[in-house]
């Protein structure tokens, strides 16, 4: 496939913690000149500025490089014009020039003004810390802007344990939550133990550890325990499987994708996760389908691009839903090629799906 080239500005280069809207808009003006073509604004938070000033966590700005990169590609390759954010110290080659940003507080600005500018939105970011609902409300200024979930649904499942309980609430197969007030005495498990960060992302901060030794695993580390969220180890394959949605319950499977995931011994009998890559996983059977599909329609203003977080039985079968993600996810990337990912976005960009 030709790549479809895109006009974009020249770089903005602020002199200060702001942006030139009189740049933009002559930015827009030079996009608005092409006939029949929609405009896109993505952000992706961590490689597009989000994070400007502070450390880029490795295994975040690996993946939000690559889904940006991706997504760029995709909604031009299937007739958009896009305008996009970049980080100064991330080395991209895109075939066109982009925004730069210095700050958060520019980012969120840029995104603010691209709300008016622009015909639509994809915001990419991780729901640590909140970020990802923080942004989703700047984006849901302009109604039909966001191309994402909405802000409701961005924020149960940015939270694990409010997401693990209601879909316990609704009959879904999950890890054994373990409640846990101070890593104490709570934990009494025999077997192993998932810790992972409450608005984790990705699998920073992911641990596995024997119940046992939680306490004074959590105690070394210096980890809070109001802000971790942990479960009962569940072995098997994980997989992530991937749904255009419409806001209100109905799911259309686009990508299925096999999680390559290794332990890193941190101490004696505990690991870290790391989550290496993925590739294509096989077609998903009636099954798997089924059951991510029904976990969607179980939140309303789940919308665009969601990912299902899944760990396989012997048979294949969905053993334990791990999570929910409501953005762009790095299946994204792995699981299809530049074709399929044009032809998605293109289906994405018709109703009901935005």
């Amino acid at each position: 496939m030709t790549f479809i080239p895109v006009r974009v500005s020249s770089i903005l280069r602020p002199a200060c913690d702001s942006h030139s809207s009189t740049h933009i808009a002559h930015i827009m003006t030079e996009l608005k000149t092409t006939p029949g073509r929609r405009t896109v604004f993505i952000h992706e938070h961590v490689s597009g500025g989000g994070m400007a000033g502070t450390e880029l966590p490795n295994s975040w700005l690996a993946e939000g490089r690559a889904m940006l990169e991706a997504a760029v590609t995709a909604f031009a390759d299937a007739g958009c014009d896009v305008v996009t954010t970049v980080d100064p110290r991330v080395d991209f080659h895109l075939p066109f020039e982009t925004i730069r940003v210095e700050s958060r507080h520019q980012a969120e600005a840029i995104l603010t003004d691209m709300t008016m500018r622009t015909d639509f939105g994809l915001i990419i970011a991780p729901e640590t810390g909140g970020v990802l609902h923080r942004l989703t409300l700047l984006a849901e200024r302009k109604p039909g802007w966001n191309l994402g979930s909405s802000a409701e649904a961005v924020a149960l499942c940015g939270d694990k344990i409010a997401t693990t309980q209601h879909l316990i609430r609704h009959g879904f197969p999950l890890p054994d939550p373990i409640r846990v007030d101070d890593f104490g005495n709570s934990i009494c498990h025999e077997g192993l133990i998932a810790l992972k960060p409450n608005d984790g992302a990705g699998t920073v901060d992911t641990f596995l550890v024997p119940g046992p030794s939680v306490r004074s695993f959590a105690s070394r580390q210096a980890l809070d325990p109001s802000r971790f969220h942990c479960m009962r180890f569940v072995p098997g394959p994980s997989a992530g499987y991937s749904y255009l949605c419409d806001g209100h319950g109905s799911a259309v499977p686009v990508a299925a994708c096999r999680h390559e995931v290794r332990f890193e011994l941190v101490e004696p009998w505990i690991y870290r996760f790391q989550l290496d890559a993925g590739s294509p996983a096989p077609v998903p059977v009636d099954g798997q389908i089924a059951a991510c599909r029904e976990a969607i329609r179980t939140i309303p203003g789940l919308r665009g691009w969601v990912g299902v977080d899944v760990i396989l039985d012997l048979t294949g079968e969905v053993d334990a839903i791990l999570e929910i993600n409501p953005r762009l996810t790095s299946s994204f990337v792995w699981a299809l090629n530049r074709t399929n990912r044009s032809e998605i976005v293109s289906q994405w960009l018709a109703s009901p799906y935005r």
